[in-house]
């Protein structure tokens, strides 16, 4: 018996001309699908770390602010005055019932406080955007 040589062609034979070329396509589209959605969500990633950042140093010098006001109204202090702390310097401004608060430095801001028998009811916060 004579035995042929039969020649192994690759997988990639068995198709017709451009189906290379189709599934090259899918892949890369693919890929660029991947992609283009890991770079959406490291940019969500990082927008929210900005936003924390900022959203923790505007709470951390109205602590500073609430806690100096407190002190004045348990010592009863109602005058205008400016309040120099650490790195905090802000306006103070006494008007009855509500205290109004400019903040000067570091990141500017306007509070104003309610204020019922001389405890702090409740702030609302103005910021420049």
């Amino acid at each position: 018996m004579k035995r042929t040589a039969t020649s192994v062609k690759p997988f990639w034979h068995r198709f017709r001309p451009g189906v290379i070329s189709s599934y090259f396509l899918a892949v890369f589209l693919y890929a660029s699908l991947l992609t283009g959605t890991a770079a959406a969500i490291l940019q969500s990633r990082l927008q929210t770390a900005a936003n924390l950042r900022t959203a923790n140093a505007y709470l951390g010098q109205e602590a500073v602010i609430t806690r100096a006001l407190q002190c004045d109204l348990k010592n009863q202090k109602t005058e205008d005055y400016v309040l120099q702390t650490g790195t905090v310097e802000a306006e103070i401004d006494f008007a009855g019932d509500t205290i109004t608060v400019y903040v000067l430095q570091p990141h500017a801001e306007i509070l104003s406080y309610e204020v019922h028998e001389g405890i702090l009811y409740d702030y609302t916060c103005s910021r420049p955007q």
